[in-house]
C-alpha cells in the first residue's frame, strides 16, 4: 500500500477503535483494502458489515465479488469450492434483498457462466436486461449464453441488440464530449 492509502487505512482503523459500530467507516476501510488489493482484509471488513447490517444488499454482493476474485487469483478453473458456494449464497441474498440492483445479477451470472452453468446464468442476464436494458455488454453475454444453451435465434437477436446498444453508447460518449467542449468554450475552465 502506498503512503497515502496506508495513512487512510490507519485513520479508519483508529476511528473504528473509538467507534466500532460505524458502518460508514468500516465500509470505507473495506473499499480501500479492496482497491489496494488487500483482499483478505477487505473480506474481513465486509464480513462484519454483512453481519452488522444484513439488510444492505451491497455488502453481500461486494463480499461475494471478493471471494470470487480470490478464487480466480489461484489460476484454477472456478469449480464448487467452499468460497464459491459462499459467494453464490451471498449473491442470491443480495438479489433477494433488492432484485432491482443489476450488480449481483451480473456477478452471479458471470460466476455461473465461468463454471459452465450456462442454463442457470441465462435468467440472471435476462433479468439484468430488464433492469438495465441499455447495458450493451449484457446483450453480448446473453447472446453467448443462448448459443451455449442451443438457442441460436435468441443468440442472434441478442448480438444484434448488442451492436445497436454499443453503437448508441459510442454516440452518447461522442455527444457528451462535444457538449463538454461547448460548455468549456462558452463558460471557460
Amino acid at each position: 500500500m502506498t503512503d497515502q492509502p496506508q495513512r487512510a487505512a490507519q485513520a479508519y482503523s483508529r476511528t473504528l477503535e473509538l467507534n466500532p459500530d460505524s458502518t460508514l467507516v468500516r465500509y470505507q476501510l473495506a473499499r480501500l483494502y479492496a482497491e489496494q488489493g488487500q483482499s483478505r482484509e477487505a473480506i474481513a471488513e465486509f464480513e462484519q458489515l454483512v453481519q452488522r447490517e444484513p439488510h444492505v444488499p451491497e455488502y453481500p454482493a461486494r463480499l461475494a465479488d471478493l471471494l470470487i476474485q480470490l478464487e480466480q487469483a489461484t489460476g484454477m478453473a472456478l469449480g464448487q469450492t467452499d468460497q464459491l458456494v459462499e459467494a453464490e449464497k451471498l449473491l442470491r441474498r443480495a438479489i433477494a434483498l433488492d432484485a432491482k440492483i443489476a450488480h449481483p445479477h451480473w456477478s452471479l451470472g458471470m460466476l455461473y457462466a465461468r463454471q459452465g452453468r450456462y442454463a442457470e446464468a441465462v435468467p440472471l442476464f435476462e433479468h439484468l436486461l430488464q433492469i438495465a436494458p441499455r447495458d450493451y455488454q449484457a446483450h453480448l453475454f446473453l447472446g453467448h449464453l443462448y448459443q451455449r444453451t442451443g438457442r441460436q435465434t435468441d443468440a442472434e437477436a441478442q448480438f444484434a441488440a448488442f451492436s445497436r446498444s454499443q453503437r448508441a453508447h459510442r454516440m452518447e460518449k461522442v455527444a457528451r464530449r462535444e457538449m463538454e467542449a461547448q460548455i468549456e468554450q462558452i463558460f471557460g475552465g
